[in-house]
């Protein structure tokens, strides 16, 4: 089972941010899955985690470059949020020797699955602060989107 499904309560509303993160989620929920029943860790659990790495990666290097266009006056925050995006790639890769160990799939589905609470919160939390700038910088604008709804988007 999933520790996370991707839901729309979960959208913090830049479309490219939540396609990754939806993106992201699915991975993980992917080597959740592999890490259930007994036995050791499959080996594509650790392919399929280096993916995830590969794309976290991609996605903090994004958001990064939407925060160089801020103006100066969020110097500290798009350094604060770079930082986290430091933390959260150093935690992230330390997960993956647990993945590569003979250990077994009990004994890191239960570290993994507390640490992708952790990783998740933090990447959600962070980039909602993100698009809550984006917007009141004009960088983003809300369209409706033909269904009665509204969606945010880059302008």
């Amino acid at each position: 089972m999933r520790t996370f499904q991707w839901s729309h309560e979960l959208k913090i509303g830049h479309p490219r941010i939540d396609e990754e993160h939806q993106l992201l989620l699915g991975l993980i929920g992917d080597v959740e899955e592999r890490l259930e029943g007994v036995g050791a860790v499959p080996a594509d659990a650790a392919e399929i985690y280096q993916r995830f790495l590969i794309f976290l990666r991609s996605h903090c290097d994004f958001e990064e470059q939407l925060m160089r266009d801020l103006p100066s006056r969020y110097v500290q925050r798009v350094s604060s949020h770079c930082r986290n995006h430091g933390q959260l790639m150093h935690e992230a890769r330390a997960l993956l020797p647990l993945l590569t160990a003979q250990t077994s799939k009990a004994e890191v589905l239960e570290y993994f699955r507390r640490a992708i609470i952790s990783l998740t919160r933090d990447l959600i939390m962070d980039d909602s602060e993100l698009v809550g700038i984006l917007l009141r910088e004009h960088h983003l604008v809300l369209m409706p989107d033909g269904g009665g709804e509204s969606e945010l988007r880059l302008s």
